[in-house]
């Protein structure tokens, strides 16, 4: 098997409900979900999904190339190919050369019950197949997780797993937090400490760990919050991310910006300043003293923090670090 940190991470979701008479495919679900399936079904009368997706898959239909069948049916060749065809056979041929890590979601079991656990975790072991099961008036193909690989996971567990991609996508590749994914999987699997990188915390848990470390000893006395009043954009106004109380009863507007963008947090300094509190704070991906040189103005007195420094600081003490965990285990 494979380094998990150089698979590709796939989300797919088998929505059948297995208490629905109407639903086709209903009777399958029960073998899909113990097998840990990952499949699509497409009906007999779809004639323009199943050419798709046997001239993708074989690079012909009965002998004839793609092109020449698009000049045969000049009606079709303007079509789109259906996303979640043309998403399945990548998938299969991705797999042919490599391992891939799934997180399987599953919306019935087959019994009308629902599914306790839902998801699944699991390894589509390279040289895997698509396998094709004829039903009665449709095809059900599937890519099988290797068994020993899979793991359960109960239905609210781990809100990192939600909203992974667009809720109206069957299946695609986890980009930005397929990272985050795999350690979580580690995790999971093999009992191992998380690694925590802040690149796996989505922006609004960074402003949580800034918030966090403000209420700290890590915090200079003049910035140190004795109660948050507002984070994560609660007032539904973007350039405030926190808003706070200080010992000495002054009030403290943030900002977090995890970028090093000189236009963008020269922006974002400009608009903090509108907010009519006593102390104004940025937390950037700066260094105290680039900050100074390339974003602060002659009598400016925003403060600025490195989310760098906050990460360290978080990270270093046992006590917060336990604390950093669970924000990135119940992230999303």
């Amino acid at each position: 098997m494979e380094n998990l940190n150089s698979m590709p991470v796939w989300l797919f979701r088998c929505n059948y409900e297995g208490n629905r008479i109407d639903t086709p495919q209903y009777k399958d679900v029960p073998t899909l979900y113990e097998k840990n399936c990952c499949p699509i079904t497409i009906l007999n009368s779809e004639t323009w999904d199943n050419n798709c997706f046997d001239i993708l898959r074989r690079g012909t239909k009965n002998d004839v190339s793609w092109e020449e069948y698009a000049k045969e049916h000049p009606n079709e060749r303007k079509r789109n190919i259906p996303r979640y065809v043309k998403r399945f056979v990548d998938l299969a041929n991705l797999v042919k050369q490599q391992d891939i890590l799934v997180v399987l979601e599953y919306k019935d079991d087959g019994k009308g019950t629902g599914i306790k656990p839902n998801k699944k975790m699991g390894i589509l072991r390279k040289g895997s197949s698509i396998i094709t099961v004829p039903g009665n008036n449709y095809n059900l193909h599937y890519l099988e997780l290797y068994p020993d690989s899979v793991i359960a996971i109960q239905k609210n567990e781990y809100p990192i797993l939600n909203g992974l991609i667009p809720s109206n996508v069957t299946l695609g590749p986890i980009i930005n937090r397929a990272d985050a994914i795999m350690e979580l999987y580690h995790y999971i699997k093999e009992k191992t400490p998380i690694k925590l990188a802040i690149q796996n915390f989505p922006n609004e848990k960074i402003e949580d760990l800034c918030a966090l470390w403000l209420q700290t000893k890590y915090a200079n006395e003049d910035i140190r919050l004795v109660k948050v009043y507002v984070k994560n954009g609660q007032l539904n106004f973007p350039v405030l991310d926190i808003l706070g109380k200080t010992k000495a009863n002054n009030v403290l507007a943030a900002q977090v910006s995890y970028t090093d963008n000189k236009s963008t947090v020269i922006s974002k300094i400009k608009k903090l300043k509108l907010i009519m509190t006593e102390l104004h704070l940025m937390f950037t991906k700066y260094t105290d003293d680039k900050f100074d040189k390339d974003c602060r103005t002659k009598g400016d007195d925003v403060k600025h923090v490195s989310i760098d420094k906050v990460w360290t600081d978080l990270c270093n003490d046992n006590q917060l670090r336990k604390k950093v965990e669970e924000l990135f285990l119940n992230s999303y």
